[in-house]
């Protein structure tokens, strides 16, 4: 879970939003519905969870994985673990920052003058 302090969560996407913002292909029978509320590492990910694998040496990670929904390239597919929807991409590290990104969007900068802002006595405003 990212820090509270820098970035403000939103969420939850259903499996089919999950999809089109990771530009990827739904594997299985898995439920469009289904909610997921906050992206983690393979090995921490739970069934509310989407994880992702992109390096091959992470795969018995992978296939023990309690993720609810995992990003995974069409090779690995046969490897995942049962239970797991799988979001099918030829990227997955592309995708998994597209949904990262929608879990965690940028905030907005807040315009205005700081409490702590000072101007130096010796500053001199010019067109």
């Amino acid at each position: 879970m990212a820090d509270a302090r820098f970035f403000d969560k939103a969420g939850p996407f259903s499996l089919n939003d999950l999809s089109r913002i990771a530009e990827a292909e739904i594997g299985g029978n898995a439920d469009l519905g289904k909610l997921f509320s906050d992206v983690k590492a393979l090995s921490a990910a739970g069934a509310d969870d989407v994880s992702f694998i992109d390096n091959r040496r992470y795969v018995s990670d992978f296939a023990a994985s309690h993720a609810g929904a995992i990003l995974t390239a069409p090779d690995l597919v046969d490897r995942a673990p049962v239970g797991a929807a799988l979001l099918i991409t030829k990227n997955p590290y592309r995708s998994y920052a597209l949904v990262a990104q929608a879990f965690y969007p940028e905030r907005a900068p807040v315009g205005g003058i700081a409490a702590t802002a000072t101007i130096a006595a010796s500053c001199e405003l010019r067109d």
